[in-house]
């Protein structure tokens, strides 16, 4: 990525992405893909967003190696069955918390920030105080959202293709489910937060149990409690385990992304967020105000 000067005091971005040739399929040069300087605002929210996810990143490698998985045995009181449950010792450090509490917020703010750029670009004006990047129930809502905005046609055409509002089918150019869940999160950005859980799928036990109550098959990952429920014997009862749990950090308290991984989900959303800029500047281009 490069910046250059073009006038006084006008800065744009450069993309510069691989040129291939169609029918050898090599590739034969570079192609610059220019993003306006209008568009550097959104652009950082997203690349904050992806230095907030490395850091994440270290403070989570940090404390699962510092940590481990144990089985306990809970004796009832009253009955004397036995519970075997996984635990995990140790808290989520409030670091990582800090890491990805704003990323939200500022995933949605970057969106917000692209669409008061591209009002500007092709209205040669300040955007309107409340102007959003849209969300609707249908594509018809969001249509008739944006022609309030009077962005020229084919800045609205491109939104609506985005399929920013619930639908049943799969878009070819982004994950508008997950966009539509970024959109929808941020308004519980003051309760976002993290948590450890359990990737059942990836859950692997090898057991001898003898004179069992219940077993718990899939076990759940308690991400309150960080702990599983493998089985209750009776008082003269027995359980043996190998167990593997693949454990990671989800998001909880943040609407339709509550239970997604927290690494896959910014990825992803930076991902999008990415091309959803590059995409407006695209479109604005054409439109730039003189």
């Amino acid at each position: 990525e490069l910046c250059v000067s073009r006038g006084i005091g006008t800065c744009h971005t450069v993309y510069l992405r691989p040129k291939f040739d169609g029918e050898a399929k090599s590739e034969v040069g570079l192609v610059m893909e220019h993003c306006p300087g209008e568009y550097s605002s959104a652009r950082y929210n997203v690349e904050k967003t992806r230095r907030n996810l490395e850091l994440f990143q270290t403070i989570t490698s940090k404390f699962f190696d510092a940590h481990s998985q144990s089985i306990l045995i809970d004796v009832d009181a009253v009955t004397g069955n036995k519970t075997y449950k996984v635990v995990f010792e140790g808290n989520l450090p409030a670091e990582a918390r800090d890491a990805v509490s704003g990323a939200i917020a500022d995933l949605r703010h970057a969106l917000d920030m692209a669409m008061c750029a591209t009002y500007e670009i092709v209205k040669g004006e300040a955007a309107p105080k409340h102007l959003y990047f849209p969300r609707g129930r249908s594509a018809e809502d969001v249509r008739g959202k944006l022609r309030k905005t009077e962005l020229p046609a084919n800045v609205i055409d491109y939104l609506v293709s985005l399929q920013p509002h619930p639908t049943e089918s799969q878009n070819t150019i982004i994950n508008n489910r997950l966009l539509c869940d970024l959109v929808t999160a941020a308004q519980s950005k003051h309760r976002i937060a993290c948590a450890l859980d359990a990737n059942v799928e990836e859950v692997w036990i090898k057991a001898t149990v003898k004179d069992a109550v219940s077993l718990s098959v899939p076990p759940r990952w308690d991400f309150e409690e960080q702990e599983a429920v493998l089985c209750t014997v009776g008082p003269q009862g027995h359980f043996e385990a190998n167990y593997s749990f693949a454990l990671e950090i989800i998001f909880v308290g943040a609407g339709p992304l509550t239970g997604w991984s927290v690494e896959q989900a910014l990825l992803q959303l930076c991902d999008l967020c990415d091309t959803i800029i590059l995409g407006l500047s695209l479109v604005s281009r054409e439109n730039r105000a003189t």
